[in-house]
């Protein structure tokens, strides 16, 4: 079987997809994140691509890593999208937030900048997905699941502690002996009531009980932005340190080969269009697993790094292939808290601006590797999608011969 798997070239942000296949007629569809900060027309396009794939197939499970715009700018285009063909998505995970307070100024920030009508509208999206009083779910999505709620917490576990879970397919997928693994980290609780501290002082000097009875004028949101950024940073233990990783892998003992490509999009055309030359970057034969890592814009710290260690198969007796999505674009610092990690791993991918390449720490990322691992960047110009072709032989035979 082959299954497909794809970066899409929107810049500053992240857009992934995979089809696993069953059958010529019969895939499982699933994307993490779908946002970026460059032109939005990079997004849009990718998004019309992918949706031409599904032959008006439903998304089986989209992912949320978290809430910033370069990761989520794109998911109500993409709902739209499959909703205009008469499908769904069938289930939607996404972050856990304690309060609704927080939830609510996180939103306006997000949206903030948006024409007036586009505002309305996506916060109408995001406040009926969270479950805001006064608002309802948007028809055509089954089931939204909240990564890190409370109802995760595990006896033992230390109050900033690590959600997993395992994503159970369908059962009439499950023949595909896919794997799917979760988990995220908690938002530093510390830094959640501080919040919820500021924000009630908000509501007192306003007369207010509740957010809900606050006009959203330029002036009230620009305040309620400050004072979201002063508690919640995007650095260590902020938005980032809550990213959910993504890890996925056949369950079958033997893949029998993996090719990787990359495609540039020629941007010197005159119409500004996307031609596609595709490159085959490699084409290896493989005995064992191929396990892709998506990281969104974590950052890690020994804690993940063991969940990460120890959410894959041992390699043993396999020649495991790895994948891992570099996270936060390449950043230095969210590079160097990967650790002794960095080496671990075969396949590299960073999603940035074409622009700031030069800004970015790839020198640096490559000179850390040996020279047989592989960077490969995405931007506006270049995507990057790999198949992996699954075989089902009985392991004990295979061994034998």
């Amino acid at each position: 079987m082959n299954n497909k798997f794809k970066f899409h070239p929107v810049g500053q942000g992240l857009f992934y997809t995979g089809q696993l296949a069953k059958g010529e007629k019969n895939e499982f569809n699933f994307v993490y994140d779908c946002g970026t900060i460059s032109a939005q027309k990079y997004l849009n396009d990718a998004i019309d691509n992918y949706v031409k794939t599904l032959n008006n197939k439903e998304i089986d499970f989209l992912i949320v890593s978290h809430l910033d715009k370069d990761h989520i700018s794109g998911i109500y285009e993409l709902y739209n999208k499959v909703k205009a063909n008469n499908k769904v998505i069938k289930k939607i995970y996404l972050p856990y937030y304690p309060d609704k307070n927080i939830l609510i100024v996180l939103i306006i920030k997000l949206t903030s900048k948006l024409k007036i009508q586009q505002k309305k509208e996506l916060r109408n999206f995001w406040f009926g997905l969270y479950g805001i009083d006064g608002y309802s779910k948007s028809e055509g999505i089954e089931e939204i699941v909240f990564c890190g709620n409370e109802n995760d917490k595990t006896e033992g576990v230390d109050k900033d502690y690590i959600i997993k879970r395992v994503c159970e397919l369908d059962k009439a997928y499950k023949s595909l002996e896919w794997k799917f693994i979760m988990f995220n980290k908690q938002l530093c609780s510390c830094m959640v009531n501080s919040l919820k501290s500021d924000i009630d002082k908000f509501l007192k000097n306003k007369n207010c009980k509740e957010l809900s009875e606050v006009e959203f004028n330029d002036e009230n949101e620009k305040e309620l932005q400050k004072i979201y950024d002063k508690h919640i940073p995007k650095g260590k233990r902020g938005r980032n340190a809550s990213s959910t990783i993504l890890i996925h892998y056949p369950e079958t003992f033997y893949v029998s080969n993996i090719s990787y490509q990359c495609n540039y999009n020629d941007m010197a055309a005159a119409d500004n269009s996307c031609h596609d030359m595709r490159h085959d970057i490699s084409h290896k034969s493989n005995q064992g697993k191929i396990i892709t890592y998506l990281t969104g814009d974590i950052e890690f710290d020994d804690e993940l790094l063991r969940n990460l260690e120890t959410s894959t198969p041992s390699s043993e007796n396999m020649q495991s292939k790895k994948i891992f999505q570099i996270p936060h674009h390449g950043s230095k610092k969210n590079w160097n808290l990967v650790g002794k990690l960095k080496n671990d791993f075969d396949c590299y991918i960073i999603s940035l601006r074409d622009k700031n390449k030069q800004k970015c720490n790839i020198e640096d990322i490559i000179n850390d590797l040996p020279n047989c691992k592989k960077v490969n960047c995405v931007t506006e110009c270049h995507s990057f999608h790999y198949n992996i072709i699954v075989e089902h032989i009985n392991k004990y035979n295979h061994e034998t011969n």
